[in-house]
């Protein structure tokens, strides 16, 4: 077994992991930051969801485009939610 690796359902470090790539997203994506954005997921992901009222389903890279367009930090309320493919999905809400 490596060593960042565990055999727990609910491993701390692995929490502390996934919300530290969570938290970059997020700062990423309110500050239009592409470097944070390519950090915090993988290049096949999709984002999909609402989008001023429109749905929104695209990979990654689209959403990215549209942060450094406009970033999300800017105004506004928005709120996402990943899913890791493993037990901890993450929803952040953002004021």
């Amino acid at each position: 077994m490596a060593k960042d690796e565990s055999h727990e359902r609910f491993d701390i470090d692995s929490y502390d992991r996934i919300h530290q790539v969570v938290d970059l997203a997020m700062q990423g994506a309110a500050e239009g930051d592409l470097t944070k954005l390519r950090r915090a997921f993988h290049d096949e992901a999709r984002m999909f969801g609402e989008v001023f009222g429109k749905r929104y389903d695209e990979p990654i890279r689209a959403f990215f485009d549209l942060c450094k367009a406009h970033p999300l930090g800017q105004s506004g309320r928005y709120r996402s939610r990943m899913y890791t493919g493993g037990e901890i999905p993450q929803e952040v809400l953002r004021d």
